[in-house]
């Protein structure tokens, strides 16, 4: 890499951090919102069996709920949803990392340049 690309890849790099930090952004409200819906769907469920009033013990209520979400497509469809935004923020971040890990190096490098050499 001669001097040119070096300072092209110094000057990219803070605006690819910028986006993909945007990015992750975007994913984690996205995330928000699939968590608002599995919770309100969960409150949902439960207040159905409490209203039923056939579980009669902590245990009891947890299956009748799990039963009751097993079959609400909504709430499979928001979990769903959820842990795939979930994964994919856990690989942007990696992401954003070599970003960060690149611009490092590549300062370094720069500073090595820069230094004349002793004889």
């Amino acid at each position: 890499m001669n001097n040119q690309e070096l300072i092209q890849k110094l000057e990219a790099l803070p605006g690819e951090i910028k986006l993909k930090s945007l990015e992750l952004l975007d994913i984690q409200a996205q995330i928000d919102i699939f968590q608002d819906q599995v919770s309100t769907l969960k409150v949902q469920a439960m207040e159905k069996v409490l209203t039923d009033g056939l579980a009669t013990n902590d245990k009891a209520r947890q299956t009748a709920q799990a039963s009751i979400l097993a079959k609400d497509q909504l709430f499979i469809d928001a979990d769903l949803s959820l842990r795939v935004e979930q994964k994919k923020l856990r690989y942007e971040q990696v992401q954003l990392e070599l970003l960060h890990n690149q611009f490092k190096a590549y300062l370094a490098i720069a500073g090595m340049l820069s230094v004349p050499e002793v004889h």
